[in-house]
């Protein structure tokens, strides 16, 4: 008898041990991060996720100018001023209105003059390889050059790059640069005086209703 009772005690017992909760994790520690790093952040496995890595935060926060950029429906609309003064109206408050679709374009013929340009062109290609190569070897902590004896900090190392690539694209490029930047000048002072403007239009209509109230 004695025997069944420990036999039903020991049943009951170890029913009880499984129906226990599984232990929970330690606080902080997010689900499904049994290892890596102890801040829960998953190290880059290769070059590709390392450069994501890096351009991820600049998307995060420069991805919001994307919303400046007007339809390129209004960018095409052209009609010949007829009202006294309104060149110069059309001309300032186009190119506040259209800056980022100015910039866009300012960019576009930049890109076009480096790629039919074989010098700018391995000089942008050794730069950016530079510069993917440089990244990845600046977070190494065991990496710690020194000039005339004194050792160069993460930061001092980043801008001295930068430097010697402002540099390098200002003596191998300038020249397209220059002439880049006179042509889009040229191009948006022209466009902004012919774009017709519509949004002006309204906005003037609107302030007239106003003050006739």
């Amino acid at each position: 008898m004695s025997s069944g009772i420990q036999k039903n005690e020991g049943t009951e017992l170890k029913t009880v041990s499984m129906a226990e909760p599984p232990a929970e994790a330690a606080p902080g520690t997010p689900s499904g991060l049994d290892s890596g790093p102890m801040d829960g952040v998953r190290e880059p496995r290769n070059k590709l996720e390392e450069l994501k890595m890096y351009i991820m935060p600049v998307v995060a926060r420069y991805g919001h100018l994307v919303r400046l950029v007007r339809p390129w429906k209004e960018f095409v609309q052209f009609s010949k001023p007829t009202k006294e003064g309104e060149v110069q109206k059309r001309i300032t408050g186009n190119i506040q209105y259209f800056q980022a679709n100015y910039a866009i374009c300012v960019l576009a013929i930049l890109s076009l003059g480096i790629l039919t340009t074989p010098s700018c062109l391995v000089l942008m290609l050794v730069l950016a390889g530079v510069w993917f190569v440089f990244l990845g070897k600046n977070e190494d902590p065991n990496w710690k050059p020194k000039i005339n004896g004194m050792e160069l900090s993460k930061t001092q190392r980043t801008f001295g790059l930068l430097a010697v690539t402002l540099l390098l694209v200002l003596i191998f490029a300038g020249g397209l640069i220059m002439s880049v930047l006179g042509i889009s000048a040229g191009l948006t002072i022209v466009h902004a005086a012919f774009n017709s403007g519509t949004q002006f239009e309204a906005l003037d209509e609107a302030e007239q209703a106003l003050d006739q109230i």
